[in-house]
This record gives C-alpha cells, structure tokens and sequence, in this order.
C-alpha cells in the first residue's frame, strides 16, 4: 500500500495544513484579542491554575525515566559520587545543582518529585508571565505573519526564509 499526499486542493489538504501551520490558533488569538484586559487575565489564571494541577496530579504516578535518573544522579552528588560517570547523566551541571538541593532538602522520593515539579511549574509559569507582558510579540505577530505569508505565496515565504 502506498501512501500518497493529499491533493493541493482538497478538503483533507487544508485540514492538515490549518494544523501543521496553526492557522486555528491564529484566529483564536485574534479572537482572545478583542477580550478586554480582566477576562485575558482570567482566561491566563485558569490555565495556568489547570497546568499547575495536572502537573502535581502526575506525581501521583509512576515516575518517569528523567526522574528516576534526576533521583539516583542527585543522590550520587549527595553522597560525594560523579553522576556523570555512574550514570551517563546527561544534564547541565546547574540542573544537577538544582536536583541535589531539592534532594538534600527533602529527603525522599515522594518529596522530591514534588520539589522538582514545583520548580517546574515556577519557571513555566514565569515564563508564560514574560511573553504575557512582551504581549507574545514573536507569537502573535511574527508566527501569524509567517503563516499567513506560508499559506499565501509560497515563493515569497521561502525566500524570506532564506534570508532569515
């Protein structure tokens, strides 16, 4: 059986292409937009509000193989062993500093999964708060204009994608 790619006019081609390109999100940004300031605001809370829970309710299940490597590696520095050596970890030293704190700080495992994950959730968060206030200019403005020249005139957006 061979696979084939839809035709350039088809229903099923401007399906995938409205995903791959997010053309949906462009008009659901467009439409969140027009929200006044409190209900962006609202609508930010809650989703960060939902993300912030459904992380910590992952903690209730098994740990993953990056757990499992950030638990053994930070109790490794903490008992004076090379991580690196021992278990081919493959993080950044100040990633490691960051483990070994949390463990040093919380002792055992159910801890420190749930140390880890808030820390997790702080920086996503903080870094959602940051394209918040900077309005998510490369988002909104840069990604709309590339997809809208991507779905206009294909010759014009490979060119300015090679001058990029």
């Amino acid at each position: 059986m061979t696979l084939t790619a839809p035709a350039p006019d088809s229903r099923a081609r401007r399906i995938i292409d409205g995903l791959v390109f997010f053309r949906w999100w462009v008009s659901v940004a467009s439409a969140v937009e027009s929200w006044p300031r409190s209900r962006r605001m609202a609508l930010y809370l809650t989703c960060a509000v939902i993300a912030v829970i459904a992380r910590l309710w992952a903690q209730t299940l098994p740990g993953n193989y990056d757990f499992h490597l950030w638990d053994l590696s930070s109790s490794a520095v903490l008992d004076g062993h090379d991580p690196y050596a021992l278990y081919g970890y493959n993080y950044p030293p100040m990633w490691l500093a960051v483990i070994a704190g949390v463990k040093a700080l919380t002792g055992s495992e159910i801890g420190f999964r749930l140390g880890i994950s808030l820390i997790l959730c702080v920086v996503d968060i903080g870094i959602s708060l940051l394209l918040v206030k900077r309005r998510a200019q490369c988002a909104e403005g840069g990604a709309r204009r590339v997809v809208s020249l991507a779905l206009r005139d294909k010759r014009r957006f490979e060119r300015c994608m090679r001058q990029a």
